[in-house]
């Protein structure tokens, strides 16, 4: 988490334990509750044990707050909509004004799901980065493609924005690395930094920009030799600070 000005649920635990024991879920500010339930009541079906003979579990949401297009106070994120999401997971899923993109703009467009991956590759092994965003930010002159502010150029804006930005970001970074809680966590914040370089933000305070949450988490794998091999190298890149 790089600001924490949101009304997330779920991460606290993730600092302290480092494990992701439920799906993560995105919505609006005001459908964070309604969908936290939802995932306890899916975890309970699935495993009827849980809060009773097991532990209970930790319900994961993040939120942007849509108002701007969207009136949150009709209350219209329902458990049925958790409910369609779990079911319909794949590895090919719908980006763009869906689900919790639904409401959400981006620099005074539309805005909503996008995703982008990456292969790198390891003592001959490849491995896979990817990150899914919820966004939810910036004014049109901010705008900026290969370089170019491409929104400026559409809104005719003077040099100097005249209203402050007060938007919000969700950064999910996924990998099938072997990296433990404390190299997940260093990726979390570069996502953060990447942010800055592509959408021109620098400002990181409630009610200039509200919040990023960065959150990378990935299977650790179960080869002691991977273990070792990945602690091997982070011993080496801190020595060589």
């Amino acid at each position: 988490m790089i600001n924490g000005f949101g009304k997330s649920i779920g991460l606290v635990q993730i600092d302290e334990l480092g494990t992701l024991e439920m799906p993560i879920a995105l919505t609006n500010t005001f459908g964070v509750g309604t969908v936290a339930t939802a995932q306890i009541r899916a975890a309970v079906a699935a495993n009827p044990q849980i809060g009773r003979d097991w532990p209970s579990v930790n319900p994961l949401v993040f939120e942007c707050n849509d108002g701007y297009l969207n009136d949150m106070q009709a209350f219209a994120v329902e458990p049925a909509h958790y409910e369609a999401a779990l079911a319909s997971c794949s590895e090919g899923f719908a980006r763009g004004a869906v689900g919790a993109g639904r409401g959400m703009s981006c620099f005074e467009l539309k805005g909503g799901i996008g995703s982008a991956s990456r292969v790198a590759e390891i003592d001959d092994t490849a491995y896979t980065v990817g990150t899914l965003v919820l966004a939810n930010f910036g004014r049109l002159p901010q705008l900026t493609i290969a370089g170019e502010m491409i929104g400026r150029a559409l809104q005719n804006a003077p040099a100097e924005d005249a209203k402050p930005e007060r938007g919000s970001i969700i950064m999910i970074v996924a990998t099938d690395a072997p990296l433990d809680a404390r190299q997940l966590r260093r990726v979390a914040m570069r996502a953060a930094a990447g942010f800055v370089v592509w959408s021109r933000q620098r400002r990181y305070r409630a009610g200039v920009f509200d919040r990023v949450h960065c959150a990378a988490r990935c299977r650790v794998r179960r080869d002691p030799a991977a273990r070792r091999r990945c602690a091997a190298r982070s011993a080496v890149s801190h020595r060589r600070r």
